[in-house]
């Protein structure tokens, strides 16, 4: 399921859709407070980023990449 109108899809609390790639909420981490945002497309683990906003911009710089 590819969203071709770049809108993020809440799936679950802690699960989006963006593009066709999964952003998943982690945890916060316990001394820095901060939450992490992990991308992953059918499966395979792309990075993790410190924002939502980052992990959009960073699928979108991946796709960008791919149609190269």
């Amino acid at each position: 399921m590819v969203n071709s109108a770049g809108a993020t899809i809440q799936i679950s609390k802690h699960t989006r859709l963006y593009c066709g790639f999964t952003i998943q909420i982690c945890p916060q981490h316990s001394k820095t407070k901060r939450r992490t945002y992990q991308i992953t497309n059918n499966g395979i683990y792309l990075g993790r980023d410190f924002s939502s906003a980052e992990a959009e911009k960073t699928i979108d710089e991946i796709i960008k990449r791919a149609r190269k």
